[in-house]
């Protein structure tokens, strides 16, 4: 589990607010590998001091360019799927989402659609899997 404290301590993130019970902190660099993200809407939050997840919005034109970065970096992805999307004004158009699956959680590269389909935008994100909480028990004749 990365720490705030971690994550500042390797360089990797910048500021940090506490907003909403969570931490949202800023990433350090505008950048995974080569492609520049849209660093003004990136956010990596924080729960009880430790990683819940981050977003990261992208130029979907690097889609093929991050995918291979990522795949050179962890190896080959767990799943991957053609997604079907809707925009706001009811166009309708196919995505495609990449997953690569880590026993804290999953990443997903999301290709939301090209230019021409009225979206442009992509988001690296992962979320830390968490235990799932007990179930509640309740006595029936108290109820």
């Amino acid at each position: 589990m990365t720490t705030t404290a971690e994550a500042k301590g390797l360089g990797t993130l910048k500021e940090c607010e506490d907003l909403y019970g969570e931490r949202r902190c800023e990433f350090a660099k505008a950048s995974i590998g080569e492609v520049s993200v849209y660093d003004w809407e990136s956010a990596a939050v924080f729960e009880k001091g430790v990683l819940d997840w981050f977003n990261i919005p992208f130029s979907t034109e690097h889609y093929a360019e991050l995918k291979a970065t990522l795949t050179a970096t962890y190896g080959q992805p767990c799943g991957t799927r053609t997604v079907d999307l809707q925009n706001g004004f009811g166009a309708r158009f196919e995505g495609q989402e990449t997953v690569w699956c880590f026993k804290e959680g999953n990443m997903t590269l999301h290709q939301h659609a090209e230019r021409r389909n009225g979206a442009y935008q992509g988001e690296l994100d992962f979320f830390m899997q968490h235990a799932a909480k007990p179930a509640k028990t309740y006595d029936r004749d108290a109820l």
